[in-house]
């Protein structure tokens, strides 16, 4: 039987917000009983505290999770505090392991966590789902999520650590460990099968743009000509339809910059007319270049997206459908662009999809979303939400 607990607090005491979810969690399980937690932290505690509060009350329980931009649960959505999840069960496995350096040796920080976990749980059990969680702000989203998928060939949740949108620093955690420098790997093993699914809301508006010249997430050029200037073209009508600002009216520290970059993202065609989606929100100018999250090779075919509200909300009805039977609690990591596009409306996308998988949840808001599986090997997604469903046997 697995029993999964969820809580969160406000609280801005990271001693009296921790106790406070581990008196939430007491409710449902007792911290004593617990083999397995997830934490997601705002930057405004003190992680080693919080860890060090869970690690006392849960004893020899694996502990994995990150600094997060948000914070959730069934309940509703928290800002600046932290969410958690606890799961107790005699039908699974946990293992969870810390790799450092990731900003300037992925392969090497992969290897470092997959070596400090259990990996042998993936032949122990007949079923078995991956855990990845790294910095955020390293930009290597695509590259650390194959990494761990070699290196632990399975169906893989997770994200890039948030901070709270400051993109200043971000945290991985694995027990009372921290790296702001790091991945953080798991792996749980089961007799029942898990459920995993990933999905967002936007739509393609444009013809394909080759990039033609790029380093890292700096794409210079989209077919010979200023990047920028091509995305604004693709979107400058439906602005001057729609808002009550044109685009050469607004500066780059305005709102609506972030806005209008969050809105009309870009994604890459993957096969059936399915996309995975790229954030160009932190281009900091409009001199030429556009700026993603993530490394964006030459050659890369990139097509201007769309998506308002109900296109988001729209997006977790059909990944809540994807999820079905009985499920002990829901693991959930959500782009802060859905959370930016939907705005008000975030909170109450959350209760609902939580009522839709009729479930306990936890989750964060997340810089970049790992959601990989046999069926779909896109592995990093932007502006998307990722779950996992954790068996009720």
């Amino acid at each position: 039987m697995t029993k999964f607990a969820t809580a969160a607090s406000i609280n801005g005491d990271t001693e009296t917000a921790t106790r406070a979810c581990l008196n939430q969690l007491s409710g449902t399980i007792e911290p004593s009983n617990v083999d397995f937690v997830w934490i997601g932290i705002s930057p405004a505690h003190q992680y080693e505290e919080a860890l060090g509060l869970l690690r006392s009350a849960t004893g020899d329980a694996t502990i994995i999770g990150a600094s997060s931009a948000g914070e959730f649960t069934e309940d509703g959505v928290v800002s600046g505090g932290m969410s958690v999840a606890a799961v107790a069960s005699d039908s699974m496995a946990f293992s969870a392991g810390l790799g450092t350096g990731y900003g300037s040796d992925p392969q090497a920080a992969v290897g470092s966590a997959v070596g400090s976990l259990d990996t042998d749980i993936q032949e122990a059990y007949p079923y078995a789902v991956g855990l990845n969680f790294h910095d955020g702000l390293v930009g290597n989203g695509d590259e650390v999520t194959m990494r761990g998928y070699q290196a632990i060939p399975t169906d893989f949740v997770g994200g890039s650590a948030g901070d709270d949108r400051r993109l200043e620093e971000t945290a991985v955690f694995v027990g009372d460990q921290v790296s702001t420098d790091g991945v953080a790997l798991g792996v749980i093993g089961s007799e029942q099968p898990f459920q995993q699914a990933v999905g967002h809301g936007h739509k393609r508006i444009s013809d394909g743009m080759t990039v033609t010249d790029s380093d890292g997430g700096t794409v210079r050029t989209l077919d010979g000509e200023p990047a920028y200037e091509r995305w604004a073209d693709a979107v400058r009508d439906v602005v001057e339809e729609e808002y009550e600002f044109s685009l050469s009216g607004i500066d780059p520290g305005d709102p609506e910059w972030v806005q209008l970059l969050t809105r009309f993202e870009f994604g890459i065609e993957t096969g059936d007319q399915e996309y995975k989606i790229r954030w160009p929100g932190i281009t900091p100018d409009r001199s030429g270049p556009l700026s993603f999250a993530t490394v964006i090779p030459e050659g890369t075919d990139l097509f201007v997206m769309d998506a308002q509200p109900a296109d988001e909300r729209e997006a977790q009805r059909r990944v809540g459908d994807s999820l079905d039977g009985d499920l002990a609690g829901v693991l959930s990591f959500a782009c802060i662009c859905q959370s930016n596009i939907l705005g008000d409306e975030f909170g109450g996308a959350v209760q609902a999809f939580g009522d839709q998988v009729d479930a306990p949840l936890a989750g964060m808001e997340v810089y970049g979303e790992v959601g990989l599986s046999s069926g779909d090997m896109r592995g990093y997604h932007n502006a998307s939400l990722s779950v996992l469903g954790f068996p009720s046997g």
